[in-house]
């Protein structure tokens, strides 16, 4: 086996190698130091004939060099003692190339920004679930049915004024349950039954679950009210914080454990900035979908996460050498666990509509699609194709 040249554009490698096969000369691709792209020969009397193909291919034009969409149907694995023969000389069992930057081989990676993204994510958990114990201890349980806590009134997409003026009854009136409320005094109740049903949005479900089922709105026949109240005035870190914020240990340990596995092959090919960028792309454009289709109570990085697989799968359909190592099984685990969770909801929904007991609690099932719809886009760009020479 003899090296026959190393070129310095992926593309332009794979094309050579696709050229040598379809003159029926064996070679296999190789990325070695320095992002060099080196073709090997396999067999010495070829070595010859491919040099000649090699100057007829250095005159082909520039386009023509780069011409090839599918080199993965065609590249075979260097001859490493990973690489097991199947039977035929010369041929050698596919694997996916280029798992990590070749500068790090040998190194432990650090994945600075999929570490922060954890350690934010871990910390306004923390964080949410001391000022729920405070809310608790101060004002009963009443106070994590009736609203929020300080730090989801910060992060949330929106928090309308109407709730925070619910929000106030409550701590003026300190009360042991909702139904408490039918023992006030009747102004009371009224301010009560205003605060209530002061308008804010609410969502496009709920407007379609009351068009269908000829129903009023869930909460005291409120209507739905002005959207992004609180971006308007200027908050515009809503648009993306939601994803910081989780429900309970299991939602966050659920999310972080996509984000660590997914994130970091992702930071090991495009580095810190691309990947916080693509966290910021997905996260505004999984949220908004969801705020307009469900109103402002939805957090968690699972948007973002199953935007991470589609934008992985996509990316290993559109340039293989990039070596994403993210298997088959696992886009179809995340895959049915959507669809699941989508028919489940639907169901739910159907039977508010006829008003049944909804069958499961809220989850952000149109972030889970809009998110992975966003990861596909976002990986047909060439700004987040995998670049060696990116700044670590």
């Amino acid at each position: 086996m003899r090296l026959i040249n190393e070129f310095s554009e992926q593309k332009r490698a794979y094309t050579f190698c696709q050229l040598l096969e379809q003159k029926g000369i064996e070679a296999l691709y190789e990325l070695g130091k320095e992002n060099r792209h080196s073709v090997w020969i396999i067999q010495e009397d070829d070595f010859e004939k491919a040099r000649i193909l090699l100057e007829e291919f250095y005159q082909l034009p520039e386009d023509q060099q780069m011409k090839s969409e599918r080199p993965h149907a065609i590249l075979k694995a260097p001859p490493t003692p990973m690489a097991k023969p199947l039977g035929k000389k010369g041929a050698y069992a596919h694997v996916r190339l280029n798992r990590m930057d070749p500068r790090m081989r040998g190194k432990n990676p650090k994945h600075p920004m999929t570490h922060f993204l954890l350690l934010i994510c871990s910390l306004f958990f923390f964080w949410n679930l001391m000022q729920e114990g405070l809310l608790v201890k101060s004002e009963g349980k009443i106070a994590l049915q009736t609203g929020i806590t300080p730090l989801q009134q910060k992060l949330m997409i929106d928090y309308p004024q109407c709730l925070s003026k619910l929000e106030q009854l409550f701590k003026e009136h300190p009360l042991h349950s909702v139904d408490d409320i039918s023992q006030l005094p009747p102004a009371l109740q009224r301010k009560f039954a205003e605060a209530d049903r002061c308008p804010y949005w609410r969502g496009w479900y709920e407007d379609l679950r009351a068009k269908v089922s000829k129903a009023p709105f869930q909460s005291s026949h409120a209507p739905s009210g002005p959207m992004f109240e609180r971006i308007r005035q200027g908050e515009v870190w809503r648009l993306i914080t939601p994803i910081f914020l989780h429900r309970d240990l299991l939602h966050i340990l659920f999310n972080m454990s996509w984000l660590i596995f997914l994130g970091r092959q992702i930071e090991e090919r495009l580095g810190k900035g691309k990947l916080l960028f693509l966290v910021v792309l997905i996260g505004i454009f999984s949220n908004v979908a969801q705020y307009l289709m469900s109103g402002p109570f939805f957090l968690g990085f699972s948007g973002v996460a199953v935007g991470f697989a589609t934008f992985i799968w996509m990316r290993q359909r559109l340039a293989p050498w990039e070596g994403y190592p993210l298997s088959t099984g696992t886009v179809m685990f995340l895959l049915i666990f959507v669809l699941a969770m989508l028919v489940l909801d639907g169901v739910s929904l159907g039977m508010q509509m006829f008003g049944k007991t909804s069958l499961m609690g809220n989850i952000a099932n149109t972030a889970h699609i809009m998110g992975g719809l966003a990861g596909v886009l976002l990986a047909r760009i060439p700004f987040f194709a995998h670049n060696a020479n990116y700044s670590k």
